[in-house]
């Protein structure tokens, strides 16, 4: 036990070799600031302030007709954007079928559900969902789901309702279908987790702005593909169905054209 000690506190091995020093933790930041200053002093000396970052991977020079020539620039953002739109249109292409197959798969269960609950009287769905609130939440989640579901059957926005009800069956099914198998093995597996952390963490955050984008897309006249073909509610987009339920696009209307200006007849 003493010499266990003893080579604790010198740090060395049972020949008694030197103790095992690290760095500093003053020289370690000493040694960063300089590496710092000395390539920050090699840039503004080489290329002065405000350099930029070195984008640009291709240059060529396309002849006009006067004779003269303009410089054509690709940045490496550009050459990735079109490496990925090529992968994306082939994988479209060529896996067309299985993409066929899922979305007829989820359409079917879809229509199922909602033709199945709208045969079903309004009053016996609003009482389950009522006493399924009841066993999860008791009789707050009871009152506010009671008075919910109430407000948008009398507001005309029953249909609506059981299609977002619909929507979030399917979902849910989906995401425990695929989420809890994957979980199982990422609880079992510390190779697994750190691989499907990173790639869960970057869906959430690209959900977000992806529908952030589509919803102001398609809430302006101009931008949204299918305002040419009518007077369409944001709703019929499909980049909009997917970002509101039905039973909220629903209360969003066409925006207003705007005011002429003076002297327009």
């Amino acid at each position: 036990m003493a010499q266990v000690e003893e080579l604790q506190r010198t740090g060395g091995d049972e020949a008694g070799s030197a103790p095992v020093t690290a760095i500093p933790r003053l020289y370690f930041w000493l040694l960063g600031a300089g590496l710092v200053f000395i390539v920050m002093l090699a840039c503004l000396l080489i290329w002065g302030p405000g350099m930029e970052y070195p984008t640009t991977v291709s240059s060529s020079e396309v002849a006009t007709t006067g004779g003269n020539t303009i410089p054509i620039e690709r940045s490496l953002r550009q050459v990735t954007g079109q490496r990925i739109d090529d992968w994306a249109r082939w994988l479209t292409q060529n896996g067309d079928w299985l993409f066929d197959g899922v979305k007829s798969g989820i359409q079917y269960a879809l229509l199922y559900i909602e033709n199945t609950l709208k045969w079903l009287p309004w009053p016996a769905i609003v009482i389950g969902l009522a006493l399924l609130s009841f066993a999860v939440g008791r009789w707050g989640l009871m009152a506010f789901t009671s008075i919910a579901m109430l407000y948008f059957g009398f507001m005309g926005l029953w249909e609506n309702t059981i299609d977002t009800i619909a929507l979030m069956v399917v979902s849910v099914a989906i995401a425990v279908a695929v989420g809890l198998p994957l979980g199982v093995f990422g609880a079992r597996s510390q190779l697994a987790d750190n691989i499907m952390r990173p790639i869960l963490d970057a869906m959430h955050t690209c959900t977000t702005h992806t529908c952030t984008t589509h919803m102001h897309t398609c809430t302006h006249a101009d931008h949204c593909p299918l305002w040419s073909r009518g007077p369409l509610r944001p709703r019929s987009c499909p980049a909009h169905h997917h970002c509101l339920s039905p039973a909220v696009s629903e209360w969003h209307s066409p925006p207003l054209p705007p005011p002429p200006l003076p002297g327009d007849s």
